[in-house]
Formats: structure tokens, C-alpha cells, sequence
């Protein structure tokens, strides 16, 4: 199993960066929201271009990518008025009436339907990720439904690596229940991408810190891969913990989204500036005037893989960097990733 992986989140209109890429890109797979693979509506600027440019772009720096299918959003009582044109036009927003119901998803026809939707986008994907709604435990009928769309996912899957999502709230995360969910979907996902709604990933809390980390270090000894989905911040010391890898974009895709069901984009982001790994010593991070858009965005890359390499290589000592670092949240992760090593010993 390896690990230290950095897995970039792509915005909708960012194949430019990829197509100037030099060398090696630095990230080791990308994430693409189905969102930005749908078609261009009627009266959009693209209408007429490609809608599949950032799965050339992809692929046309050799690397392999897989489709988050956002059907938790769909949830949402709002669902239909909150999407964008372009959002409604996606193969799994249109597979059956909105909003996602568990009455609607308890019929094994509309599993069907919507797992038959999800494979048109991930055609050319190289792993297989299955529809899924946002859980509050393992008894929550959404969870059993999140466990028969990995089953109906599997045979579409055709050998490639299924991907089970577990989104949970706050609330979910730090009463326990998110690890009592996710280990019930290790039988039937070989990766768990987990995602944690109004879990801020930069004032991350000692109780969410510690949390996370079990929820990571549990999956992973019973050998499923995870990875730590729109993490920014906490990515690296999520991989030391156990994590495969963490994603993340080079402005947006830093945190899961606090509202269900955003009314715009969604993305998690903040103003364009450096990123600065929780184990390097703080200074100043912002976009200084005169520095090319690309140019900050394929350095945040590179000190993102590098981050996840390092936490990789080092796993639960990456503490000691983050003590070192003399930095607030760094101490918050650092007492949790030696808690693991004690209970480990």
C-alpha cells in the first residue's frame, strides 16, 4: 500500500495550468467534480468547446484522475433551485427527481438508475467512485443506501478500484459515529474518501483532530486506503496518521463546504496566496504583487505533494515537525499523532 499521496481537486476552468505544465506534474492523481465535466448549457461562453477539457488535460500530463459524483448535495430540499444550469445537465442530476430521498433510494431499481447514471461520467476515469448521501452513523437508513450503491457500483467498476464516500458533519465526526459508519463500508470499498462537513480544516479542534485520526488509522489497519478529501491544512497529518493521501486544490478545495447544498460553486477556498505546510515555520503567505496566477498555483502543488511525502515517510513522528514548527494547529495534530504512537506501542 503506498502512501504520501497528493491528490489535486481541479476548479472548472483550470486545464490551462495542466497544459503548461513542464517535467513531472506534482500531484500523483486528480480529483474532478462531475460538475465540471457536464455540458455546456444552452447560452454559456463554452457552449460550443469540449466539456471534457480537464480529462485531457489530465491525461495529457499522464496522470490518472476520478470523478466525485457530489450526490450529496442532491439531498438537499433545494436541491433543483441551488444548482447551476450546467450542474442540472450532469448524468446523476437528471437520473431521477430531486431532491434524493432514502424513500426514493430504498427501490433497488432506483439504485440502479442512479448508479447506471454515475458510470457515464467516469468513463475514462481510473477509479470507480459510487453515488452517496451524507451519513449521521451506521444506523442511519442513508448509510445501508451509501452500501447498496457500492454494491450496484462494483460489476461498473470492472476491475478498477471502487471508491466508497463518506461525508458526515461535525456533529457525526466527533461523537464517534463517523467510524462506526465508515467501518461498515470496508467490506465493500477498496478507498474511503472522508469528508467532514463544518469541520474547519485551518482551526481544526483537539477533539476533531482526535477523531480524525482514529477514523483514519482504524481504516487503514484494516487495509483500505484512504484518503483525506478537500483537506488542505490537515492533509499532511492525516496521511501520517495512516491516511493514503489527502486532496486539495491550489486555492479552492481546502475544506468541505459547510452548507449541504452551496448556493454558489462550493469550492472551500480563499483569496489566491502561498501555501504553507503546518510543519514549515510560519511567514508571510500572500500573493505579492507581480506574481504570475500560474506560477503560485503550480507552488502550491508542489509544497502539497512534498507535505504528503514527507508525512508519508514519517508517519506519526511527523509530530515532531509539527511541534518545531511552533505553530498553534501544528501542536493540536502533534498530540494526536502521539497519542497514536502510544496506543500503538
Amino acid at each position: 500500500m503506498s502512501r504520501g499521496r497528493f491528490y489535486v481537486r481541479l476548479e472548472s476552468g483550470e486545464w490551462p495550468l495542466l497544459d503548461e505544465l513542464e517535467g513531472s506534474p506534482p500531484f500523483d492523481a486528480a480529483v474532478i467534480s462531475d460538475r465540471y465535466l457536464a455540458p455546456y448549457p444552452s447560452g454559456h461562453q463554452r457552449e460550443d468547446e469540449p466539456a471534457d477539457r480537464l480529462a485531457d488535460a489530465v491525461d495529457g500530463v499522464d496522470r490518472p484522475f476520478s470523478v466525485d459524483l457530489d450526490t450529496a448535495r442532491l439531498q438537499h430540499s433545494a436541491s433543483v433551485e441551488r444548482q447551476s444550469a450546467r450542474s442540472a445537465l450532469r448524468p446523476v442530476a437528471r437520473a431521477m427527481a430531486l431532491p434524493l430521498t432514502v424513500e426514493m433510494l430504498q427501490s433497488p431499481a432506483a439504485v440502479s438508475a442512479l448508479v447506471d447514471a454515475a458510470q457515464i461520467s467516469q468513463v475514462r476515469a481510473g477509479a470507480f467512485a459510487a453515488p452517496y448521501l451524507e451519513v449521521a452513523g451506521p444506523e442511519d437508513p442513508r448509510q445501508q443506501i451509501n452500501i447498496e450503491l457500492l454494491r450496484a457500483s462494483r460489476p461498473l467498476a470492472d476491475g478498477r478500484p471502487l471508491i466508497g464516500y463518506l461525508q458526515v458533519l461535525h456533529s457525526t465526526l466527533v461523537s464517534g459515529n463517523a467510524l462506526k459508519a465508515a467501518i461498515r463500508l470496508v467490506p465493500h470499498a477498496d478507498v474511503i474518501a472522508v469528508r467532514a462537513r463544518r469541520v474547519d480544516p485551518a482551526r481544526v479542534r483537539p477533539e476533531q483532530a482526535r477523531r480524525l485520526i482514529e477514523l483514519v488509522a482504524s481504516l487503514a489497519l484494516r487495509g483500505v486506503r484512504v484518503i483525506a478529501d478537500c483537506a488542505g491544512p490537515a492533509g499532511p497529518p492525516l496521511v501520517a496518521a495512516g491516511a493514503d493521501a489527502f486532496s486539495a486544490g491550489t486555492r479552492f478545495f481546502h475544506t468541505v463546504p459547510s452548507d449541504l447544498h452551496p448556493t454558489i460553486g462550493g469550492g472551500g477556498g480563499t483569496p489566491l496566496s502561498t501555501i504553507i505546510p503546518l510543519a514549515d515555520k510560519p511567514r508571510v503567505a500572500s500573493l505579492r504583487d507581480g506574481t504570475d496566477n500560474a506560477t503560485t498555483r503550480l507552488e502550491n502543488l508542489r509544497v502539497m505533494q512534498a507535505a504528503a511525502r514527507q508525512a508519508g515517510m514519517m508517519g506519526p513522528d511527523y509530530a515532531e515537525l509539527l511541534v518545531s514548527s511552533d505553530r498553534a494547529q501544528g501542536a493540536v495534530w502533534a498530540a494526536e499523532l502521539r497519542r497514536l504512537q502510544i496506543r500503538a506501542a
